[in-house]
């Protein structure tokens, strides 16, 4: 998939030796999980998403609160969806009643560009989905 580098959780010399090497963390983990666990492989300034509500929600937020207070740049926030299920459901209603995102498909080149935009506003609730195949 164009991974550069691939970092085994369960490995301890692999998560030492890409400590403070990320900007992003993408937690996909659909449980509860020791979530700070990854907090180490983050750069200054660094963000994990947690996807998903799950058990490790409200200490995650707890843990952005007390962030604020302390001496670490890293943040960590959470998508606030509801689960698999929750999703499908939505999915499923969406499909029934002909709802569908606006989407724009970019090519990989431009995703700083959109990053720039959704930061300054999404006002048009946009969608903007990546063309892998095409462009890597």
């Amino acid at each position: 998939l164009g991974a550069d580098n691939v970092v085994a959780s369960s490995d301890n010399d692999s998560m030492l030796a890409n400590e403070k090497s990320m900007d992003l963390i993408l937690n996909t983990i659909p449980t509860g999980h020791n979530w700070s666990a990854y907090q180490g492989l983050l750069k200054k300034g660094g963000k994990q998403c947690l996807l998903g509500i799950h058990s490790g929600f409200a200490a995650a937020m707890v843990a952005n609160q007390i962030r604020r207070f302390s001496f670490t740049d890293c943040t960590v926030v959470n998508s606030m969806i509801g689960g698999i299920k929750n999703t499908e459901e939505v999915l499923a209603l969406c499909a029934k009643n002909n709802i569908y995102p606006e989407v724009e498909v970019i090519p990989v080149a431009k995703l700083n560009e959109v990053y720039t935009m959704l930061d300054a506003a999404n006002d048009s609730g946009k969608r903007y989905v990546l063309d892998i195949e095409k462009t890597l």
